[in-house]
């Protein structure tokens, strides 16, 4: 079982280290960038907010 899983994840490997890995990676960072950017800035605005009221 042991052979059997490594030439699987060899075969994996060498199909990552193809374009699709490219494709996919780029795909992969342009959704996690979109995901937290807006996540981030939502969260920053709420955090703004609260500062700013507690100064008041």
């Amino acid at each position: 079982m042991n052979n059997n899983e490594k030439n699987l994840s060899g075969e994996e490997l060498q199909k990552i280290k193809g374009g699709s890995f490219i494709g996919y990676a780029i795909g992969y960072m342009i959704g996690s960038d979109a995901y937290t950017m807006t996540h981030y800035t939502r969260h920053r605005r709420n955090r703004w907010i609260q500062s700013h009221r507690h100064k008041k």
